[in-house]
């Protein structure tokens, strides 16, 4: 896979630990996901303690109520018949019940699979059909899906069970509650599978070992500043995906303190802040595209958040004024920028200090991580070239479920293609030029709207920006901003195309400007950039 000889090479974690021996210190002979919870016969393990795991809106949960009712659950599902390696899902609202059938399936041997809630009944079915699971555990509100796509998959023998209501399904109060034998799961067996969006609109499921996320837990407690077992870790995401159900939860569950969980509906600025003063939060994430608001909100108010420790953030580069407004109203806050994704975790990571001093960049290899530039065929270029992303490291998944032909041109021998741009400069700090998928060809020139995105970003009249290749007859592509402006704000699309000449190069300056309100986005915070060309599209040919 690499190529010897050229000026380029691997960019490693610069944090100057060795998480390889961390890791190893941690796992005995097995990194297992139930090694958080552990041998309920050891008195000083957290299993044991009345410590907080848990808190959400409508309950908590300590580590033993965890480890005890993971371990009925688990002993249920084996007694329906379930057997190593089998698929158990989960369609549900964030609430804390899920970490119990998080934890069941980590010590019965199973495989956890969170569903998007957003997901329309057909996409639901889909992703039924592919990982076909042996259960699914479910919120009333979204029970009928779950029931009509258990059937549209032809799961006869699928068990469902339905978290509130009694009448309508399995009693999970009741199942909790089971006994019986548990499986033995190894390092290498499959925790969970992520389904993500692909480009052609069918779900992927990204699997993930024990092994990896275990991974993703060592290394996130090892970047969050002031983590121990005093902390509260709240999620502000959808546990459905990475960032919340591995990346925040089991670094703060292998500390021994208290995962604290937002409600997946209803978000506020204010409702956040009101839960980071009720729960005390230490540490969060707060995605790019809130940030703003909620500064604002915090400069309404007197004596809040004082608890709050760090914060991370991610889903796309932030520009160096609203980097700058966050510094200047929470000085004492440590606050970190991560880049990765579903298959990768975190692979580069930038604190506040680095954010100003390397504008634009989504920082240097995170520890466990190396990740170097190469052509389409894997071929590293030299140094300050822009080309796709490729990493590796421990937590770096080994591909899609069922899906062998996208596994083969994605994971390569042990690398995984990012379908990102970038390129890397001398101190070993990457900067993104866009999705590989998103590059613009007008005319011959290969533009990327990361690029054109930050540029415009500097503008201060510019709240969020997306750059799409509008097709062309004459250029094949041009490039159009589609610009949301900040209130009040009364810039023209020609003031706006005038103000990117004096950043970037004239061809790559935009020939077209559309505003919106907002732009649309996944549950990451990452802007849909097919859904833009859409809207853009419709509105060009009216």
């Amino acid at each position: 896979m690499m190529a010897h000889g050229c000026m380029s090479s691997p960019v490693s974690g610069h944090k100057g630990v060795s998480m390889e021996s961390l890791t190893a210190s941690q796992r005995g002979t097995t990194m297992s996901v139930k090694w958080i919870l552990g041998d309920a016969q050891s008195p000083s393990h957290l299993a044991t303690q009345d410590r907080t795991a848990v808190l959400w809106e409508h309950g908590e949960r300590s580590y033993r109520q965890l480890r005890e009712r993971a371990l009925n659950i688990a002993r249920w599902l084996r007694e329906q018949g379930l057997q190593d390696g089998d698929r158990v899902a989960g369609l549900m609202y964030n609430r804390g019940e899920i970490f119990d059938i998080y934890f069941a399936c980590a010590l019965a041997g199973l495989t956890y699979v969170p569903i998007n809630f957003r997901l329309h009944s057909n996409e639901v079915t889909k992703v039924f059909t592919d990982c076909e699971p042996k259960a699914v555990f479910v919120a009333r509100e979204l029970a009928d899906v779950a029931r009509g796509s258990v059937v549209d998959a032809d799961l006869p023998g699928c068990s469902i069970v339905e978290l509130e209501d009694e009448q309508a399904g399995v009693d999970y109060d009741r199942i909790s509650t089971a006994t019986g034998l548990l499986a033995e799961s190894h390092d290498t067996d499959i925790q969970v599978i992520l389904y993500t969006s692909g480009s052609t609109g069918t779900p992927k499921g990204v699997v993930l070992t024990h092994d990896n996320v275990m991974t993703f837990a060592m290394q996130q407690a090892y970047l969050f500043e002031h983590f121990d077992r005093r902390s509260v870790t709240m999620l502000t995401g959808p546990m459905y995906n990475q960032a919340a159900i591995n990346e925040q939860s089991l670094p703060t569950f292998v500390m021994g303190a208290t995962v604290a969980i937002l409600p997946s509906r209803g978000w506020t600025p204010d409702r956040m802040i009101d839960h980071i003063d009720g729960w005390q939060v230490t540490h969060t994430i707060i995605y790019p595209s809130m940030i703003k608001a909620v500064l604002a909100a915090y400069r309404l108010r007197t004596k809040s958040m004082q608890s709050l420790k760090f914060v991370l953030t991610g889903g796309e580069n932030l520009p160096p004024v609203l980097i700058e407004e966050f510094l200047r109203t929470l000085p004492d806050v440590h606050f970190l920028q991560a880049f990765g994704s579903s298959e990768s975790g975190f692979m580069s990571v930038i604190s506040n200090e680095e954010m100003l001093e390397h504008p634009g960049s989504v920082g240097q290899a995170a520890a466990t991580q190396t990740f170097y530039i190469g052509d389409l065929e894997g071929n590293p270029l030299p140094l300050g070239e822009t080309g796709e992303i490729w990493t590796r490291g421990p937590g770096t998944s080994s591909g899609y479920w069922r899906a062998p032909e996208l596994t083969a041109s994605t994971f390569r021998e042990g690398w995984c293609r990012m379908g990102d741009l970038g390129r890397i400069d001398e101190e070993g700090y990457l900067y993104l030029a866009g999705r590989s998928k998103d590059m613009i060809i007008s005319k011959g020139q290969n533009i990327y709207p990361a690029e054109i995105e930050n540029a415009l970003r500097l503008s201060p009249d510019v709240a969020d920006v997306a750059v799409v290749g509008l097709p062309d007859d004459e250029f094949g592509e041009i490039v159009c901003a589609a610009v949301v402006l900040e209130p009040g704000a009364r810039v023209t699309a020609e003031e706006l195309i005038d103000f990117s000449r004096d950043h970037i190069a004239s061809f790559k300056k935009p020939r077209r400007v559309e505003f919106f309100e907002t732009l649309p986005r996944n549950p990451s915070q990452k802007v849909l950039k097919d859904q833009v060309l859409e809207l853009v599209i419709e509105r060009t040919s009216r």
